[in-house]
């Protein structure tokens, strides 16, 4: 399962407890113009907003989700407001896929809404592997790592775009695999624990994907 949390760190904290579960592919951007390009190629599960948005209206926002050609257009969108602001929602009530939420809810309310689109899924499990990683001619190694993508931290040097797809080089224990992927986000906010950049993988061989989840499966036993 597919997260996108927009927002400031301090609004999103509230959640914390249930969207740090590794179970699911987390993402956060600071303000949504970032997150227009994401959700245009990226069908989240479930998008997070704290509203007011930073850089737009959330007409503007809602607009851009749930087009025609957007990869979201049927995500869950759970919004969270300041109750001096809440009023200003009233017009997005046909969106039978949008929900409002006080910000200023306890905490264990706000992680219980969260936690009741996200279920009891188990997908796509991150786990904390720092391994070598190559593109182009320019080195890393991931933070985090899961079948469906990964957190490449930099240390120094230049950092590809958002949307930029490039062939990621993996050196697992045992052997070096080559995964297609896209950049979804740059980690540039101070709430960020790396420098670095997010993917998705995009295409991968049946071997490849066998390497890697191999991997993952002898981490989890470990």
């Amino acid at each position: 399962m597919r997260i996108l949390a927009i927002g400031d760190a301090g609004s999103l904290a509230e959640t914390r407890r249930v969207l740090s579960r590794s179970e699911f592919e987390m993402h956060r951007v600071p303000a949504a113009l970032a997150a227009v390009h994401m959700v245009r190629q990226i069908p989240f599960d479930l998008v997070i907003v704290v509203h007011p948005l930073a850089d737009t209206d959330f007409a503007g926002f809602h607009k851009e989700i749930r087009a025609r050609d957007s990869s979201c257009r049927d995500s869950q969108l759970l919004v969270l407001s300041p109750p001096s602001r809440l009023a200003e929602l009233d017009g997005f009530q046909d969106d039978s896929r949008l929900e409002v939420f006080d910000v200023d809810l306890p905490q264990h309310r706000l992680a219980e809404a969260a936690a009741r689109y996200l279920g009891p899924i188990r997908t796509a499990p991150r786990y904390d592997l720092h391994l070598p990683a190559q593109w182009n001619s320019h080195h890393g190694h991931t933070d985090d790592l899961s079948a469906s993508g990964a957190l490449i931290a930099v240390e120094t040097g230049d950092r590809p775009a958002t949307g930029q797809r490039l062939d990621l080089r993996l050196t697992l224990p045992e052997v070096v695999i080559t995964l297609a992927s896209e950049v979804v986000r740059l980690t540039n906010s101070p709430g960020d624990r790396v420098r670095g950049f997010a993917v998705t993988w995009v295409r991968a061989g049946r071997a490849e994907l066998q390497r890697l989840e191999e991997t993952l499966a002898i981490y989890t036993w470990r």
